[in-house]
């Protein structure tokens, strides 16, 4: 997001998000026929205008059978 705009025109706007920023990794494999298994790591990060910045990260698992 473009902030400049709303700060030149007096806004508070320290707290607004500037940049979000995502990317993710999956993976996912079959052992034995109707077995299916799947992980996935999420990154996230964000970035405000006044240059406050986080992140985090996440993992996720799936298990599936088909009967």
């Amino acid at each position: 997001m473009d902030w400049d705009d709303a700060v030149d025109d007096g806004l508070a706007v320290g707290d607004k998000y500037e940049t979000n920023s995502n990317a993710f990794v999956n993976y996912q494999w079959s052992p034995i026929e109707k077995v299916h298994f799947g992980v996935q790591y999420g990154h996230f990060q964000v970035e405000k205008v006044n240059g406050d910045d986080g992140d985090a990260s996440r993992v996720m698992f799936a298990a599936q059978y088909n009967f």
